[in-house]
């Protein structure tokens, strides 16, 4: 388990990271387009040389088989574009505390790096599509680490509708570890979404989430998301919403709070 000392360095760390990125960074000037608050990742790039940092603030959730919440604070994913097409992104997943039997466990999670590559409809109307692999290094504490490197494909698809409204698929391949730590196992994960602009700089979304995997793994969750979004002039943007658990292994209910800052 984290001490409290170590707790303090990792924010601290991550937090002193994101302030001096987002000094450096000029100002953006395409329309702001975040991998959150739902689950399913844009197909858009931050710019060449321009810089984003998505942050969570808090979640919590519960699974009805459980009598505590789980929680997570200061997730981070900050982005730097490295051409018109295509940016690099670090997912730093935060301080994260969960039950464990009798005793609860705390500590930071794994670190993932991303690439995305649009392939096409960051700069012109229509839809767009991306490309994002990734991969998963084991940085994290005991209990919350998979204990090996893991890797997978994004592919993510916007389709722009009038009114504001918009459809996001979203199909995902990963390589990821076995549960008992043994080797690894392909799964698969599809979202789709439907979000719309609902009133002034006030948006709104709901998504249905699902993950394929082996029987062995456990059953497959299946998840339905609904949120808000905010926007605080063309580089901020406010989130909120919750996940209820629908099936399979997914937990009953998760609340999520969030925001993302552009230079």
């Amino acid at each position: 388990m984290f001490t409290k000392l170590k707790l303090r360095s990792a924010a601290s760390s991550t937090f002193f990271m994101f302030w001096i990125l987002l000094a450096i960074a000029p100002a953006s000037a395409r329309e702001l387009s975040t991998d959150r608050p739902d689950q399913t990742e844009s197909p858009y790039t931050v710019e060449n040389r321009r810089l984003q940092a998505e942050f969570q603030i808090a979640s919590a959730g519960r699974d009805g088989t459980a009598s505590r919440w789980a929680w997570q604070l200061g997730g981070l994913n900050v982005k730097r574009g490295l051409s018109n097409r295509a940016d690099l992104q670090l997912v730093f997943p935060g301080v994260e505390s969960a039950p464990a039997g009798a005793e609860r466990e705390t500590g930071v999670g794994d670190l993932t790096v991303r690439l995305k590559w649009n392939l096409r409809g960051n700069d012109r109307p229509g839809i767009a599509v991306g490309f994002m692999p990734y991969v998963t290094l084991p940085t994290g504490a005991k209990g919350f680490t998979a204990g090996g490197w893991e890797v997978g494909l994004i592919l993510p698809v916007a389709v722009p509708a009038p009114g504001g409204a918009g459809l996001g698929l979203m199909a995902q391949g990963d390589i990821v570890r076995d549960g008992d730590g043994e080797g690894a196992h392909p799964e698969g994960f599809f979202t789709a979404t439907v979000g719309r602009d609902l009133a002034g700089p006030l948006g709104g979304f709901v998504e249905i989430a699902a993950r394929a995997r082996p029987r062995a793994e456990g059953s497959n969750p299946l998840a339905l998301d609904v949120g808000v979004t905010y926007g605080l002039g063309e580089d901020v943007q406010l989130d909120a919403g919750v996940q209820w658990g629908l099936g399979g292994d997914a937990e009953d209910e998760r609340y999520f709070i969030g925001y993302t800052v552009r230079r």
